[in-house]
């Protein structure tokens, strides 16, 4: 059951049971002196954070290819250069990338592959978490939010969990992006996906001026119009009850006004869908 599991995708269930762990010890390193990076082919690269990029809370990232498997904390990335070096680098999520290096002020140049947008376009379980897709491929590994759960989750677990994932970037580059070019995806993922990773990761770090003040007048009268509507809801049924509850609503349209229900109806399990509505 728990192997079928990720084949239909329940990941629910999936994350509710506890046999869910990592799979395979990796060999790796945290390094914290960037002197002893020697990096001399292309490479994968994965930046771990936790939440939403927006939050900033960047963790590190991990690197890996044929010769190299490491992690390096938040606090050592700032002098590393590998992001602008020559080698072809991979990754999942470029957009996340892109804007968690803009809030750290690191450069990265455009030699990237991104596996997130090349598997969405070839239709496999695509999500921000990578994990999805590496449990798709019967590969055992936290999903984040179950790393994170732990409030006492260590830089050594936060590390393995990151390396993991780029070694499967890395491992299954040629495949994805193999097959993009079988099913001539390439003009599409080349020339209209990859170049809108870049503006969209702009626009995101960019973001929109917003007045607070505006939004917050903007609030009150939106709460004033919402009170007024509710109490006229209230005097038109005759009694207060929870609009937003699709149960009493459908009683109170169709049992106490008497509104005819337009199709067949077992124990006052009321529809409430705009459809309904509408007839």
């Amino acid at each position: 059951l728990h192997d079928a599991l990720p084949i239909y995708e329940f990941y629910s269930f999936l994350k509710k049971r506890e046999e869910v762990k990592e799979e395979v010890k990796l060999t790796f390193d945290i390094i914290n002196n960037l002197d002893n990076l020697n990096i001399t082919d292309d490479f994968a690269i994965y930046i771990e954070t936790k939440g939403n990029y927006h939050d900033k809370d960047v963790k590190g990232i991990a690197i890996y290819n044929k010769d190299v498997s490491v992690f390096i904390p938040r606090e050592y990335l700032k002098n590393c250069k590998i992001f602008t070096s020559n080698y072809k680098k991979y990754t999942y999520d470029l957009k996340k990338l892109l804007v968690s290096f803009r809030y750290l002020n690191i450069d990265l140049d455009k030699s990237f592959d991104d596996l997130m947008i090349a598997t969405y376009l070839l239709n496999y379980n695509t999500k921000e978490d990578l994990s999805y897709l590496m449990n798709s491929d019967n590969i055992g590994i936290l999903f984040s939010d179950q790393l994170y759960k732990n409030k006492n989750v260590t830089i050594e677990e936060i590390a393995e969990h990151a390396v993991k994932k780029c070694k499967y970037i890395y491992e299954n580059k040629d495949r994805f992006l193999n097959e993009i070019t079988t099913k001539d995806f390439t003009y599409l993922y080349e020339k209209i996906e990859l170049p809108t990773c870049y503006v969209l990761a702009d626009m995101e770090y960019t973001g929109v001026y917003t007045s607070l003040e505006v939004l917050n007048e903007m609030k009150s009268e939106i709460e004033i119009k919402m009170d007024i509507l509710s109490q006229e809801i209230y005097n038109l049924a005759g009694e207060e009850f929870n609009i937003l509850s699709p149960k009493q609503l459908g009683i109170i349209l169709f049992e106490k006004l008497g509104i005819p229900y337009p199709k067949r109806i077992k124990n006052s399990n009321y529809s409430t869908s705009s459809d309904i509505l509408e007839k």
